[in-house]
């Protein structure tokens, strides 16, 4: 039965899509959440109050996102915010790499926190729009499989952090992202078939 549901999976181009995204968001997506102590003490040379700050941006952001999803009532166009999605979390990445001070890396967390939701809850919801209903219950743990790469996420952005300095393994996380979200945006169309199919 587990193979049947792998094998499933992997037939459909529009769910396959989905399932990859997934765990590349989980491994770079998540990148500011880890450094950021380093950003608040090493880089804007800050203290307890300037990561509770830099916390409480990707909290807002990731509330905005919720509360934006929460007021869809189909699941049509999910794919779209996928792709944006990966491309705000990406850019906003990029941009507390280069960020020159905290004010500039204040809207920055904000957008990584809400670009993470955006593809998880969106990603989510597509898939049970998509998927037969008999096959449900094992795609949907393939999702959870993906999104369980967070903690090697941590360790290999914790790696690249002490090789290379935090900004390049936020930089090389971000674009990770926006190269993820460019090569799913070309497959949305798959991904609006499947579900405008679904009963």
């Amino acid at each position: 039965d587990l193979r049947d549901g792998v094998r499933y999976a992997l037939r459909h181009p529009a769910i396959r899509r989905i399932l990859l995204m997934v765990p590349v968001i989980g491994l770079a997506g998540f990148a500011h959440s880890i450094l950021a102590p380093v950003f608040a003490e090493k880089i804007f040379h800050g203290d307890a109050r300037t990561l509770g700050f830099l916390m409480s941006a990707t909290g807002v952001g990731a509330l905005i996102a919720g509360v934006s999803l929460s007021l869809r009532t189909a699941p049509t166009g999910l794919e779209r915010i996928v792709t944006l999605g990966a491309a705000v979390g990406g850019a906003g990445l990029v941009g507390i790499a280069l960020a020159p001070s905290f004010a500039w890396a204040f809207p920055c967390f904000a957008a990584a926190g809400s670009g993470g939701v955006l593809v998880m809850a969106s990603s989510n919801t597509l898939l049970q729009s998509a998927v037969d209903h008999d096959k449900r219950g094992r795609v949907m743990s393939l999702f959870s499989m993906g999104q369980s790469l967070f903690p090697i996420g941590c360790l290999l952005t914790g790696a690249a952090a002490s090789a290379f300095g935090a900004p390049i393994a936020v930089a090389v996380s971000g674009t990770i992202c926006l190269i993820a979200a460019g090569v799913f945006i070309r497959g949305q169309a798959g991904v609006v078939t499947a579900v405008s199919a679904t009963p």
